[in-house]
């Protein structure tokens, strides 16, 4: 009896505590009218069985009547032959019906053999594994010779890149 009274007890003291729980809505939300907030987010796309893509986000804001979901410090690893390429950036959004993710500040995508791309905008296409962008690009290869440019295309591989604007080759030192 005497442990059935201490559990009441502690109960209802538990009850009259306020609690930590903080609603989701009353956080500093970095976008407004989202129905839907997912702090660390994945999300993962699959092609004959296989995994295509991985994505995680620390945050992901969810608009459904849109059909975007605006993405917070995103990291997107993409398969090419089964090869990762990785790209990393601070914000973006996630087109859903377009199948297309854009990408803004400090973006920085890397293959597998090290081949780097820095710009502070991109655009994939995940139906057509191409990468965009109309502003100022770096690409540095693995033996540190660098091409600069403003706007480019690419595959989603880095293999074939091409420049709309060279500005600058830079051997290795």
């Amino acid at each position: 009896m005497r442990w059935i009274l201490l559990i009441i007890l502690i109960f209802f003291n538990s009850c009259n505590q306020k609690s930590n729980f903080v609603p989701v809505k009353e956080s500093s939300d970095k976008i407004q009218n989202a129905e839907l907030v997912i702090r660390d987010f994945t999300a993962q796309g699959f092609k004959f069985e296989k995994a295509d893509w991985e994505l995680f986000a620390k945050e992901a804001y969810i608009i459904k009547n849109k059909k975007i979901i605006y993405i917070f410090n995103p990291f997107l690893t993409f398969f090419e032959n089964e090869k990762p390429v990785f790209l990393r950036a601070e914000k973006g959004i996630v087109y859903t019906d377009d199948h297309l993710m854009e990408v803004e500040n400090k973006v920085m995508v890397t293959n597998s053999e090290g081949k780097r791309l820095e710009t502070e905008s991109l655009i994939w296409n995940e139906k057509k594994k191409l990468l965009t962008s109309d502003k100022y690009v770096k690409i540095t290869f693995p033996e540190g010779d660098t091409f600069e440019g403003i706007g480019m295309t690419a595959d989603s591989k880095l293999d074939k890149i091409i420049l709309k604007e060279a500005k600058g080759y830079h051997p290795a030192e």
